[in-house]
């Protein structure tokens, strides 16, 4: 489950630069709001994960 969630943090965040990026290269606004949508959904997603992160052993 860790490394589930370390891949669709990763995922999510590049997602979001590429569509930060191609808004402000096209100049669409949508395209920058999307891109900033994924950047907070990536991390919710680790702060989510992060307890597991900080600390493996706990179990």
């Amino acid at each position: 489950m860790l490394i589930l969630g370390m891949g669709l943090v990763a995922i999510l965040s590049i997602f979001a630069v590429i569509a930060i990026a191609l808004g402000l290269m096209r100049s669409d606004p949508l395209f920058v709001m999307v891109g900033i949508l994924l950047f907070i959904s990536a991390v919710l997603v680790f702060m989510m994960f992060k307890n597991n992160l900080t600390n493996p052993f706990k179990d």
